[in-house]
């Protein structure tokens, strides 16, 4: 593996020989890029809610499970991209790709145990995504 200098930012996990042009490899920063922001975003919408919401999540019984989800998502979605751009510690992509995964899993069952069906699809899509990450940035496309 090498790292490969784009306009400036040098990018882990190009296989030798395919100097960063591998498509593989292209769409799975994508997906670590898309999965970041959206994780981001929903710890934000989470921590700071407007006011419909906040009436919302202010009714609920468990204040604990959503703060411990919301950190998780936010170190999670952090975890995606910056073990890469910061060219250390790579490993923890897929580890945290891992954990969203559990996270989303858990997620589904909360919804589903609720009779919540709809709102449980989200997260089970997220869920296969992040299968996918794990295994390609574990196994077959590395981070170096």
């Amino acid at each position: 593996m090498r790292h490969v200098r784009r306009g400036g930012l040098r990018l882990a996990g190009a296989p030798d020989g395919l100097p960063g042009r591998s498509p593989v490899n292209a769409i799975l920063w994508w997906l670590q890029a898309l999965f970041c922001c959206a994780y981001l975003v929903h710890a934000a919408v989470h921590a700071f809610p407007p006011a419909a919401l906040r009436r919302r999540l202010d009714a609920e019984d468990r204040p604990g499970l959503r703060l411990t989800a919301n950190l998780t998502e936010a170190l999670g979605g952090f975890g995606l991209v910056l073990p890469g751009l910061l060219h250390t510690a790579t490993w923890l992509t897929p580890a945290s790709a891992a954990g969203l995964f559990l996270l989303m899993c858990g997620a589904v069952a909360f919804h589903v145990t609720r009779r919540e069906h709809a709102p449980a699809m989200l997260p089970a899509v997220l869920a296969v995504g992040l299968a996918f990450l794990t295994y390609e940035r574990g196994f077959a496309y590395p981070l170096a």
